[in-house]
């Protein structure tokens, strides 16, 4: 696992391959720590930003605008709260403020946008770099179980508000959704070959352990 010192380290090249201002780079890296560090978070941390950009490393040269895609991984959950709805607009409207004072360029900020909205999962990707920010979103699902099911853990954690009964019930229902309405999990070839049985396999395995009593 990165360093938060490796992290900015990687923070600050996108910045500058984007020609973000040096003093605006670095605030706007406080701010991210500061976001992924709430204490309400237990799975949604800089450590999945980490996952994230671990396996789009392997993806990134698969598709155009990889900048943007990288963009909108930094962002994508710094707003987040499992008690409101708008997580993922309302991370995204962070990522414009940000793009729109660095002075980064309209299609990169379109692009970054529509990649953070797709992370929402409600839609199939309209593009190839929505396609390679759900796959990298969704990794965890096709890791080996010891780390799907710490994933689970933390998931829970984070819904520790929620009645069990009711847990149990909304979590199949979420889960059931990615193999029973989706003719796959993963979109890009690469992630489809390695990572989706073992991702079929987690599910199928987690729904059965789902008890109500």
């Amino acid at each position: 696992m990165q360093t938060q010192n490796e992290l900015q380290d990687r923070w600050n090249r996108l910045c500058e391959r984007l020609h973000v201002e040096g003093e605006l780079a670095q605030a706007t890296f406080q701010e991210l720590v500061a976001r992924y560090s709430e204490p309400h978070r237990a799975y949604h941390t800089f450590t999945h930003i980490q996952e994230c950009l671990k396996q789009f490393d392997v993806l990134r040269d698969h598709g155009p605008n990889p900048f943007a895609v990288e963009l909108a991984i930094w962002f994508h959950e710094v707003v987040y709260s499992v008690r409101r709805k708008r997580n993922e607009e309302e991370s995204a409207i962070k990522m414009v403020s940000f793009a729109t004072v660095a002075n980064i360029d309209s299609k990169t900020i379109e692009i970054a946008t529509s990649c953070i909205q797709a992370s929402k999962h409600d839609h199939f990707p309209q593009t190839h770099s929505e396609q390679v920010m759900i796959d990298v979103d969704l990794a965890i699902l096709g890791q080996p179980w010891p780390q799907y099911e710490l994933y689970t853990q933390q998931i829970r954690k984070e819904y520790a508000h929620v009645p069990h009964v009711m847990y149990v019930l909304n979590r199949r229902y979420v889960m059931k959704r990615f193999i029973d309405e989706r003719p796959y999990i993963y979109f890009t070839p690469h992630m489809r070959e390695h990572h989706e049985a073992q991702a079929r396999a987690n599910i199928a395995r987690e729904l059965h352990s789902l008890m109500l009593l």
